[in-house]
């Protein structure tokens, strides 16, 4: 049989299959696009709205983008269910006990009745005390969720305390701030009556959190240093900083996020005030920038200046590594090589950590444990200065 037979024979029996195969497969193909626009229009709809124009995605890229983001929440949720079954087993296991370890839902402000937090007694006197500010865009998060973590600390030999913050859209991140500083202030005037160490203050804040915590602090040493006049108190001084994933420059993330497709998901540019003012403003890497001088010369600013460890991850899609390397560099920038020797800012960078592992690997988990946890324990009793004889 020649070829040209060959051709007319496979053209009659392939191309009538091939008909009913696009046939049978448009509804499903319809369907599924229609199902994309649908998960992203819900999206929008839900977390887009607030401070910003009524708009719904209709460039298929955007839609692409937003359901791919939306199926990576799916699977950490779905991943993370062996922690949730670990923590219900540990609340079960020590449910006689929980009312002396944790005291539960403190009002540590009266600016709203969200301003409420959670303190973690640690079984010995004086421990260094980790407050700890958790992410979430800076517009969702509970202290709950972080129980597991901070139990970690806590037999790390670390008295704990995680506050829920005002969020967005009930304010924007002036607020948020406020509620940071009254947070630590709480933890400095209570340190007693959960067995930690008002001297020994640890700040600790993964993503959004990360952010807060670094704009709080820097932004008090700065007005501290300065004598702006201002007459809200100084914060208590604070011993260290822990940097999990965060995000230090506004504007160079929501360059991240629009290319990802979720800057108007995100309420990250809405919270800031939607202006390039704003982004500049509650960057703590331009905080630092516009304080080179002071950064160069004040010997008070550098005696004050807490210790800070980042820690980031190669694998992290959600804010890149260079959010840290960045920071971290600016520091480098600022500090002469003479004024570097007296600091202590140290950076790490684990392969295949991933946003949300910062803090999950560190969480239990009876299905096996994370194998990056003995590292990121590490990194935190090395730097906060337990050792093995605090833990239990």
């Amino acid at each position: 049989m020649d070829s040209r037979r060959l051709y007319v024979w496979a053209s009659l029996f392939g191309l009538p299959l091939a008909a009913v195969l696009i046939v049978i497969s448009l509804p499903f193909f319809l369907f599924s696009i229609g199902a994309a626009y649908c998960i992203a229009w819900m999206l929008y709809l839900r977390m887009a709205q607030t401070d910003a124009k009524f708009n719904l995605p209709l460039n298929p890229s955007r839609v692409y983008k937003a359901n791919v983001a939306f199926i990576q929440l799916l699977v950490g949720w779905i991943t993370d269910m062996p922690l949730i079954v670990t923590y219900l087993q540990w609340r079960w296991h020590v449910r006689k006990d929980f009312s002396q370890l944790i005291k539960r839902d403190i009002q540590y402000s009266k600016v709203h009745p969200s301003c409420r937090l959670d303190a973690y007694r640690p079984n010995r006197d004086r421990a260094p005390i980790v407050v700890f500010i958790y992410g979430g865009s800076w517009s969702s998060g509970s202290k709950f969720i972080y129980t597991p973590l901070a139990n970690t600390l806590r037999e790390l030999g670390c008295a704990v305390v995680v506050p829920d913050y005002r969020k967005y859209p009930l304010v924007k991140v002036g607020p948020m701030y406020d509620d940071v500083r009254s947070s630590i202030q709480w933890a400095y005037d209570h340190a007693e009556e959960f067995n930690g160490d008002r001297d020994n203050i640890f700040v600790m804040g993964h993503s959004a959190g990360a952010h807060l915590t670094m704009q709080t602090i820097l932004s008090d040493l700065i007005n501290k240093v300065q004598k702006d006049g201002s007459d809200r108190p100084a914060l208590p001084v604070i011993q260290g900083i822990i940097l999990l994933a965060g995000v230090y420059s506004i504007e160079r993330h929501l360059a991240f996020e629009t290319k990802r497709g979720v800057d108007k998901l995100s309420a990250m540019s809405r919270a800031m005030g939607s202006s390039s003012e704003g982004y500049a403003e509650n960057s703590p890497y331009n905080l630092v920038q516009e304080h080179e001088e002071l950064f160069a010369t004040s010997s008070t600013l550098l005696q004050s200046l807490p210790k800070i460890l980042f820690i980031h991850g190669d694998a992290d899609t959600t804010v890149p590594r260079e959010q840290s390397v960045d920071m971290y560099n600016m520091f480098g920038q600022v500090l002469s090589p003479e004024r570097r020797e007296q600091v202590d800012i140290r950076i790490r960078l684990h392969k295949r950590l991933k946003h949300a592992q910062c803090v999950t690997a560190l969480m239990p988990n009876k299905f096996g444990q994370d194998r990056l946890f003995k590292s990121l324990r590490g990194d935190i009793q090395e730097f906060v200065g337990l050792s093995s004889s605090d833990s239990h």
